[in-house]
């Protein structure tokens, strides 16, 4: 590399070459937030989920709620909007048939025949008659509840299930469309109702929105308060530009290299940019402030040639601490190659590239810049300037040295915020939601909330049955057992909705037997309270008209269920109330395979679990019941599969959280190796490591304390607050080394330490802490608590570097501190 330095002009050219090949493949950098990705393909989650999709069609759903602030959804104006909506969004390629009050199918009948027809016939035209049979027509079946219409009539909802796979669901032109629905609904509803979209689809578009909306602002702020910051230390603009030239140069290096490998960005590639501009600093800054201090030389007339072999010594001398700082940074990300999270892996191996480019740039490309524009800039530096800078010098390093005396405080106060922080970690929560990631003012947020109080809720729980024949599926038994699944799922609060194949068994068998007889009752007083129960879904009289209309079988109400008793039916069995169910497929004969894999001799059929959960843990709880219930009720000759969305987030969650600790692990070994290594003493290696176990522990208490869940971007906190934070450490093990093997552990050593590499770690720290504080103005809650986590990790990593580090090496005097004196190299 000292060679290398020799020919700076051929630095500065290949580096611009290979800058302009990378930001060349910057415009083809892609965004995918699409939360599959974060599972390994062979995950059983993923594996049951894809199963699905693939028997009954895409689960990927776009949900649309529409409420009116007056009135209610049934005027004939609104609806005539919601039909043409639905057309012009079910013509688009990605959309199938669109449900919606005015294009769903409505089943009716009689003892002969069993007729599907339009819930609202193409000639609708909205006067008062037909208003009344629509919610007549609404109120007889309740497939419709909360699922098209919220209770109280003031909202309904449309459906737009999508043709594509879970895997293509962020392409970009897909997300386009995704985002033109979006736009379709607020544009026409405008002024008739408030419109509220969710699902998904819809969550991993707006990421992806959000996150280009994000970089276009976050990373320019970054810059500027860097440039403020490490502005203070260095006094002069020449000197804060020569310090970001590398980093920044570095930065275009590993985002332009992601398109080259087929690389997509994802949330956790936001704080990319940040990290890269905030860490890398730091080896930028640390080479400028050395460059700096030979200013205290005479330069008023150094030549260029003594100006360049002075800068080929600094870039010498700062080679080895830079180098053991990138390193054991390098290494923190390199971690996350570990884990079986997809995107952390990305995050990881490209963070680490940038990482390290921004050493060899520091060492290399910066000292050719300053040898090629000459010693100009340091003649300029006079003696009040100077003065005044060394002044500031000593005044830190006299605190410092004053503060490290108080020894046995400081070990009192580390072990009490030790102990304060185990309690604090024991109050972490794990959850992974990706709802959660944006601010609770945002528009998505308000929509799932609403979906999740005026209807079923946005996540979706598939409970499939599959069996050898189509007479074991079509038989009582499981088609009871189905029922009874979904009816004991109704009466819990966490589920909003379940809708499925049997519930088309039920209305069929219920509109077949509609002349039976089934007890007295008079028909035009059961008619009378219907009507008044159309009134408003939030009556209590509306479950005492149901029972009525069973008692009566008004509406063959009484039928309303799965044939089970073959004495009811007139049959002599079980099998033949299977061949029943069979005749009603043929008489309802759709083709629609939502629920059913065939239309008429299934073999597989499906339920539909909407919940209004928000957190994988009450999720987790609706899954458990919902096995409980599988295991002690269905027969044992058909499989059951629980899939769906929401079980590919709980698979995140659990692996997010084994790569917490496979990152974390993995770092700290190869932390401590490192920093045991380059001092050749295992001593060195626990002093330079054991420390970030407190500070890991602080984080995880802040977390606890402050409500803050583990999940996919604030899992990289430890890894990356341990590699960050050790490069303080290294720094000034480095100069402590340097002066006190120096000085033989004599006179102001620690006071010299403190004064050549203490003001570069406090700029440093207040700089690259600054620099991740800017994420709390992202539109990502969760990317604001990172940035919040990792800047008060930064400021306690200064503390313990030149806090806890020098009290530790004052009190044992290692061995490798005086080992052998490093030569100084400055010049």
């Amino acid at each position: 590399m000292d060679k290398l330095l020799k020919h700076p002009v051929v630095i500065i050219v290949i580096t611009s070459a290979v800058t302009l090949f990378f930001a060349v493949q910057l415009p083809r950098a892609e965004l995918d937030n699409n939360n599959i990705r974060f599972v390994p393909y062979d995950d059983e989650a993923r594996v049951d989920s894809a199963w699905v999709d693939d028997t009954f069609g895409s689960s990927l759903f776009i949900l649309i709620g529409l409420q009116r602030k007056y009135g209610n959804v049934f005027d004939a104006d609104f609806l005539n909007l919601v039909r043409d909506f639905s057309e012009n969004v079910e013509s688009m390629d990605i959309v199938g048939s669109v449900d919606s009050l005015m294009n769903t199918d409505y089943i009716s009948g009689d003892a002969e025949s069993i007729l599907v027809e339009n819930l609202v016939p193409d000639d609708f035209t909205g006067s008062p008659e037909e208003i009344n049979e629509l919610k007549r027509r609404v109120n007889s079946w309740n497939i419709y509840d909360r699922s098209l219409v919220s209770d109280d009539f003031s909202a309904t909802q449309i459906y737009v299930p999508l043709t594509i796979t879970a895997e293509n669901a962020s392409d970009p032109e897909v997300s386009e469309s995704f985002l033109k629905i979006r736009d379709m609904a607020h544009e026409q509803f405008d002024g008739l109702a408030e419109v509220y979209v969710a699902g998904i689809p819809v969550v991993s578009s707006t990421i992806n929105e959000a996150m280009g909306a994000d970089l276009k602002y976050l990373v320019p702020i970054v810059i500027i308060v860097i440039l403020v910051i490490v502005y203070l230390p260095l006094k002069r603009l020449y000197f804060v530009i020569m310090s970001l030239l590398a980093v920044l140069t570095a930065t275009v290096w590993a985002i332009g290299a992601m398109p080259l490998f087929n690389v997509k960005l994802s949330i956790i590639s936001t704080v990319l940019p940040v990290i890269l501009i905030a860490v890398g600093n730091s080896y930028g800054l640390h080479v400028m402030v050395h460059y700096i201090e030979g200013s205290g030389k005479d330069f008023a007339g150094m030549t260029r040639a003594r100006h360049t072999e002075f800068v080929a010594g600094l870039a010498k001398f700062v080679r080895r601490p830079i180098f053991l700082a990138a390193v054991t940074t390098t290494v923190s990300f390199i971690a996350f190659c570990f884990t079986s999270v997809m995107p952390m892996r990305d995050f990881g191996a490209f963070a680490a590239f940038g990482v390290f480019a921004s050493f060899i740039l520091s060492v290399t490309f910066t000292p050719a810049v300053l040898m090629v524009v000459g010693p100009g800039p340091l003649v300029k530096i006079s003696g009040k300037k100077t003065a005044g800078r060394v002044s500031y010098n000593d005044r830190i390093a006299a605190l410092f040295v004053r503060i490290t005396k108080r020894k046995w405080l400081i070990l009192f106060i580390t072990a009490l915020v030790v102990a304060v922080s185990v309690y604090g970690a024991s109050k972490l929560v794990t959850d992974n939601v990706f709802i959660e990631y944006f601010k609770d003012t945002t528009d998505l947020v308000k929509s799932d909330k609403f979906i999740r109080d005026k209807f079923g809720g946005s996540k979706v729980l598939s409970v499939a049955v599959e069996a050898d024949s189509p007479e074991i599926i079509l038989h009582p038994d499981t088609l009871c057992a189905m029922d009874g699944l979904a009816e004991y799922l109704a009466g819990m609060p966490l589920v909003g909705k379940v809708m499925g194949f049997s519930d088309f068994i039920k209305r069929a068998n219920q509109v077949f037997n509609i002349d039976s007889d089934s007890g007295g009752g008079s028909v035009d007083t059961i008619a009378l309270l219907d009507r008044a129960s159309s009134v408003s879904k939030d009556m209590d009289v509306d479950r005492f008209v149901w029972e009525i209309k069973k008692l009566s079988n008004y509406d063959g109400a009484s039928y309303y269920e799965i044939p089970s008793d073959p004495a009811r039916y007139g049959k002599d069995d079980k099998d033949a109330l299977q061949r029943l169910i069979g005749n009603y497929l043929i008489m309802l004969g759709s083709d629609d395979n939502s629920y059913s894999n065939d239309p008429l001799e299934p073999t597989a059929i499906k339920s539909t679990v909407m919940l209004r959960t928000t957190g994988q843990l009450d999720t987790g709880m609706v899954v458990r019941e919902i096995n409980d219930y599988i295991d002690a009720n269905f027969p044992k000759n058909i499989k059951v599969t629980v899939a769906g969305g929401a079980l590919v987030e709980g698979s995140t969650n659990r692996y997010v959280v084994n790569s917490v600790w496979v990152s974390m692990i993995i770092a700290f070994i190869a932390l401590f190796f490192i920093v045991s290594f380059f001092n050749r003493s295992v001593f060195a290696g626990m002093i330079g490591v054991i420390p970030l176990v407190a500070l890991v522990l602080l984080n995880f208490a802040v977390m606890g304390f402050l409500g803050i869940r583990l999940n996919i971007a604030t899992a990289m906190i430890a890894s990356v607050s341990m590699g960050i934070g050790i490069d303080y450490t290294v720094h000034f093990m480095e100069a402590y080394k340097h002066e006190a093997a120096a000085a033989n552990y004599m006179g102001d050593f620690l006071f010299s330490a403190y004064r050549t590499s203490g003001i570069a770690i406090i700029a440093d720290a207040v700089s690259t802490g600054l620099g991740f504080a800017v994420l709390m103005l992202s539109q990502f809650k969760t990317l604001g608590q990172f940035g919040l986590l990792i800047m008060l990790s930064l400021l306690m990593s200064a503390v313990v570097g030149l806090v806890i580090i020098p009290v530790i090496l004052n009190w044992a005097k290692p061995k490798f501190v005086v080992a052998k004196s490093p030569a100084d190299n400055r010049g």
